[in-house]
Formats: C-alpha cells, structure tokens, sequence
C-alpha cells in the first residue's frame, strides 16, 4: 500500500493537493488533504481536513467548501480527481520486481549481532523494570560508533530512539551515564524523539527525521504505547507493523510481559502477529539482589525468520555508587545459578565436559535432563564438538576448551 505522504501538482498550475496521515475502515478509505495555492489571490493555505475518498458526498461537501473560497476554479473536477488518484497510489503499492536465478540475491546482513537484521524488525521483551531502556540505549551507542563490544558486533549507522514512556531527560541522564563508563562510545549522537501519537499516525513527520538525520536504526519504546488500542486485536499488530515497514529502516521494538500465570512462561504481551511478524524475537531477564548495583542480565533468542535461533548473551549492568556511570560487561550465564537450568542443554553439557570426561549417563544426572535427549546431544554434536572416548565416557575436543559459553 502506498501509505507514504501523496502531493498532487498536476491538476492546476497554482494547485497543491497532499495526502497523508491514511486510514482504510470498514471499506472507507481516509486521509488528511491539505490544498495549497500559489496564487497572490489568496492566502496560500486554502483548507485542510479528513477525506472520506471513496464517498460522493464526502468528496462534493469538499469540492463546496473549495468552491465557495475560490469561485473562478472547478473544484468537482479538480477534488475527484485528485481522490481517483490519491485511490490508486494507495492500492498500487510497491511495483513488482522479477526473481531469477540470473541474478545473485543480496546476502543477511546485520546492524548489530547477532540482535538486529539490517532492514528488518527485531522485537525485544521482558518484564518491567529489567533495564530494557537501557539496554537499547547502549546498543544505540554502539550502533551510532560502530564499536563492536561484549559480543555485540555492529556496523556504525544512525539510531532513531522513539520514546512513549520516558523523557528526554530520563533518557539524557542514561546517555550521560554509559557516556562516563564507556568512553570509547563518547562520539555517539543518537536521535531522541518523545513521541505522543501512535505510531502508524506519526510515520510522515519520522519520515523526515529519518531523512534529516539519515537514520539506518530505529528503537521503539514500547510497543503498547506506539500502539495505543487493543494489543489482542491483530489489526492493531498489522498498523504497528505497516508503520514500520514504511519507515523502512532497521528497528528494534521493546515488548512487555502479562503478569505470568502459575507454571507459566513469561512470553511477549499481546496478539501472536506481534511474534509472527517480527523476524528475530529476543526475551529479556534480569536478576539483581537487594541493595546491589549490579544487575545480571540474559538474553535468550525465542525466534527468528533469518537465521538459526543463537546462543543467549550474558551480560552485568554495573552503576556506580554515586550513580553517574553504568558499566556494561560480559557475563557468563553459564555458570550463574540464576540461568543456568534456563540455558540450552548443548551449551550445558559443553561446559561440563569442560571440567572432566562424563558418561550420558552422568551427564543426564548432573544436569537433570533426559538420559536419551543427552545422548541425541552427543551424538549430533560427535567429531564437532565432542568426542566419544572407548571407555565410553565422552569429553571435549580440544579447541572447545577455548569457546565461550556466555
């Protein structure tokens, strides 16, 4: 759908007709007209408001108004077509391309692994309170220095953050503490924004921005608010997500959790098409003891269209006694008892044959998991990873002991 803002010029040689801000409901199309003139007649904005474009009376009370302002102009004429056409941009779309074997595709790329896909939308969730604000506000720094650092490696581009829960200085006053820790991303400018609006009615305005600033990465924060309607309803979620298409560039959404259930899993907040739509999806945790400054931090790869799902990042957020810098470090989850039984079992048993040779059976003991789902570990991972020994017992193959685990 061309949802991108439309101007009209060719209809009158003193005529500007825009359409933006669309809407399609229950068959009726909408959109925000403004009607603007050259001429020294008048003043140079003649009127603005909401069209119905498929409704004849909406279209004539239009053409009326115009006409009774400017009574030398056929204003039927000129108003229905322009909403024929304004019509056919919005169905058109994107022209179709050919695919042909001829022709190499362009390869996945990333703006930041292994969390963001360059172009497309990443959605990152969690409970509230776990550090997810500023999380992506350090991985914006990175982005905007290109610094690659704690696993994360990225290409330098612009960041875009869209705010609907804090402030400019709630968010200002966090640059400033990962600026103090980590002065090797001091050059980093990202784009603040404070937004009000939905997103899906903010996207000519962002377009401009993104222009302006030349932006490759976009951070939502959050969902529910850029939303602002029923999470539940997939037409809310397909909005969210045209929206973001026709920014068109690289984003990264922060998502929420319902308050979990008994023997639940904590899963992102909303209708499945927030899930299916987005091509990677990344869950949050957190840990962090009573009157500690340092929160232990896993992210754990639930989902993803482009790639294999990757292993979980381990990282600690470390602020300051006096609160003026926050440390961001790597962090082995592996053995943090917090997120150890929540770590693939691969992953698990890699690092156990680490510290001695194990039969499946007492690996299957050690680690609480299936003895025949051990087995099929082993046996996929033999000559990769693991070797199996004649006594039985298997253990790590020598370049193993090197590998990280976090």
């Amino acid at each position: 759908m061309g949802t991108d803002r439309l101007v009209l010029t060719e209809l009158h040689p003193e005529l500007s007709i825009a359409f933006d801000r669309w809407a399609e409901k229950s068959g009726s199309l909408s959109a925000e007209v403004t009607v603007e003139t050259s001429s020294s007649l008048y003043k140079p904005l003649l009127l603005a408001g909401r069209l119905n474009l498929v409704a004849i009376r909406s279209r004539a009370e239009f053409a009326n108004r115009l006409q009774a302002l400017c009574p030398e102009w056929e204003w039927n004429t000129i108003i229905e077509n322009a909403c024929q056409k304004a019509i056919r941009h919005y169905r058109q779309g994107e022209s179709p391309i050919i695919l042909s074997k001829d022709i190499p595709a362009d390869p996945i790329t990333w703006d930041a692994y292994p969390l963001l896909f360059t172009g497309h939308p990443t959605v990152l969730f969690g409970a509230p309170g776990l550090g997810k604000s500023k999380f992506c506000l350090y991985l914006a720094m990175l982005i905007e220095t290109g610094y690659s650092q704690h696993g994360f490696q990225v290409e330098k581009g612009r960041v875009l953050y869209l705010d609907w829960e804090a402030s400019k200085n709630v968010l200002h006053a966090a640059a400033h503490q990962i600026w103090t820790a980590h002065p090797e991303v001091a050059d980093a400018l990202p784009v603040y924004r404070r937004m009000l609006s939905r997103l899906a009615d903010s996207v000519e305005e962002l377009k401009a921005i993104i222009a302006e600033h030349a932006i490759t990465t976009i951070i939502v924060d959050s969902i529910g608010m850029a939303c602002q309607g029923d999470l539940i309803d997939p037409m809310t979620a397909i909005k969210y997500n045209t929206a973001l298409r026709t920014l068109g560039c690289t984003s990264l959404s922060i998502g929420h959790t319902p308050r979990p259930m008994p023997g639940q899993e904590e899963h992102l907040y909303g209708g499945i098409y927030y899930e299916t739509i987005c091509r990677s999806l990344w869950h949050l945790r957190s840990t962090q003891e009573f009157d500690d400054t340092t929160r232990r931090v896993g992210l754990f790869h639930r989902k993803c269209n482009l790639s294999k799902l990757l292993r979980p990042i381990g990282l600690t957020m470390t602020i300051t006694p006096d609160e003026t810098a926050c440390i961001f470090s790597r962090h082995d989850l592996v053995e943090d008892p917090a997120f150890a039984s929540s770590m693939p079992a691969k992953i698990r048993i890699q690092r156990l044959l680490v510290y001695g040779l194990k039969t499946p059976k007492e690996i299957a003991e050690g680690l609480g998991i299936d003895l025949q789902y051990v087995r099929n570990i082993l046996s996929s991972g033999k000559g990769r990873w693991c070797v199996m020994l004649e006594t039985g017992m298997w253990g790590p193959l020598e370049r193993q002991h090197s590998e990280p685990c976090s």
